[in-house]
């Protein structure tokens, strides 16, 4: 049993080897928790090719939630590809995922906005989107790392949270869903963390989620 649960043990860690990675869990976390969604709401294979086709591509606000997340995809891959290596990044390949992180939020945001059948999601869809795109938009435009903009991609977490906790209290068809991306947005923010300056913010905030200190600056 040692050799298994040890294997099981590295493929998690490597899951979770730098901000890209991270992203990436996340969102591969949101994709099967809103697959499962769709699946298990359906009857037959007919019903669920349609349900992922109206999930995925249903309508203009769909589109756009699903091109933004093919966005995130790739700024994960861009992080990455930066901190693949440890210290120091390759600040182009960061860049590269800022800006494709920029995009992303920016089409999630409008896509959640449309898809939105609560004030509560409507709010944190366009509170987290603007907070998110601000704050990687800033980072891609200035590289002096102690900027406040650099702690609002972690900032945009919280109406996120506070809106799927709500989604949560009243459960309905979505409950899966939900609980998916309550889990993939503590991932979120555990990269968010990752990329932050060192400091003692750092450093307290990314106790609980066990990120060492000298992974990135």
């Amino acid at each position: 049993m040692t050799l298994p649960r040890t294997w099981v043990w590295q493929q998690a860690c490597n899951r979770f080897k730098n901000a890209g990675m991270t992203y990436n869990t996340g969102n591969w976390l949101a994709l099967a928790g809103a697959i499962a969604q769709v699946v298990l709401s359906t009857h037959s294979d007919t019903e669920i090719a349609s349900g992922l086709m109206d999930y995925f591509l249903g309508n203009l606000a769909a589109i756009g939630a699903t091109l933004g997340t093919v966005a995130f995809f790739y700024g994960g891959r861009k992080y990455n590809q930066a901190w693949g290596n440890g210290l120091p990044a390759n600040e182009s390949k960061n860049r590269d995922g800022h800006f494709w992180s920029a995009v992303g939020a920016t089409l999630i945001a409008f896509g959640l906005a449309g898809l939105g059948t609560t004030d509560s999601s409507l709010v944190a869809a366009i509170v987290g989107g603007i907070l998110h795109t601000g704050g990687k938009a800033g980072c891609l435009f200035d590289r002096r790392r102690e900027k406040i903009y650099k702690y609002l991609p972690l900032l945009s977490r919280m109406p996120a949270l506070l809106s799927l906790g709500l989604d949560l209290a009243h459960p309905g068809q979505s409950v899966i869903l939900s609980a998916a991306l309550i889990v993939a947005t503590i991932v979120w923010a555990r990269a968010d963390i990752m990329l932050m300056p060192q400091g003692r913010s750092k450093r307290v905030l990314g106790w609980g989620l066990f990120i060492p200190d000298d992974r990135h600056r």
